[in-house]
């Protein structure tokens, strides 16, 4: 799936998730107060396993854009991850020529993950149920900005209809929390992550951004640069 369009329709049309969770950015036009949102801006690989059995399992991805810091690929996770917790099953390729930030990337993506399937842990289902009860039996003023916000948030995580009936059933006190930790297991999105590193053969060039003066060295050279990798041979190699 190369284009922005192929990709708004899988999710929205096919796998009928709404567009409020996908990664967007909004841009203003020339109208006052006029605004466009578009989807995917990244634009890193994306595609669906050939004769996979349904439903569908995406594969994402990120290139390492070879800077020192994960400061990009923390911008892209939180963008993705509303995404992410609406899906049965993640698949994510970490993509880098080398291995510099692959154990600190695979800590920061799993660590999302695992705070999400953690029913106590800040921020999880148990404080968002409760904070979910307080608002809707007017104690809302109690609450912290903070709060509020985390419940927002939490809100968007926990947004379908398994959790929804589990909430109902412990708001009528027909279930405790012990019973909620214990079916939220078997509830939670998405039940499976993959993390694999694709480390990539081939030119640095290809996929690390460099300072100024070597792209304008780049550009007063007129002899072809032969491209000796074979990134294919790789990329493969990794996802077996």
């Amino acid at each position: 799936m190369e284009s922005e369009s192929e990709k708004v329709r899988l999710f929205t049309e096919q796998l009928g998730i709404d567009k409020k969770y996908l990664p967007s950015k909004r841009y203003s036009g020339g109208v006052h107060e006029r605004f466009t949102d578009r989807y995917f801006v990244d634009k890193f690989p994306m595609y669906l396993p050939p004769n996979a059995s349904p439903p569908p399992v995406v594969s994402f991805s990120f290139v390492d854009p070879g800077f020192e810091s994960l400061d990009s690929f923390k911008t892209h996770l939180q963008a993705c991850l509303p995404l992410f917790f609406q899906l049965q099953s993640v698949r994510f390729h970490y993509i880098a020529t080398r291995e510099t930030h692959h154990n600190r990337a695979k800590q920061l993506f799993m660590g999302h993950f695992e705070q999400h399937w953690n029913p106590d842990s800040p921020e999880g289902l148990v404080d968002y149920f409760c904070l979910r009860k307080q608002i809707e039996t007017g104690e809302a003023q109690k609450l912290s900005t903070a709060d509020l916000i985390a419940h927002a948030d939490a809100k968007l995580k926990f947004n379908h209809s398994g959790m929804e009936n589990l909430y109902q059933k412990w708001r009528s006190g027909q279930t405790e929390l012990r019973s909620v930790r214990k079916e939220y297991q078997a509830l939670r999105r998405p039940e499976t992550v993959a993390f694999i590193f694709s480390p990539v053969n081939g030119q640095v060039a290809l996929f690390e951004r460099h300072p100024k003066p070597l792209v304008k060295a780049a550009r007063k050279s007129t002899r072809p640069v032969p491209f000796t990798g074979d990134l294919t041979r790789s990329f493969a190699g990794t996802e077996r």
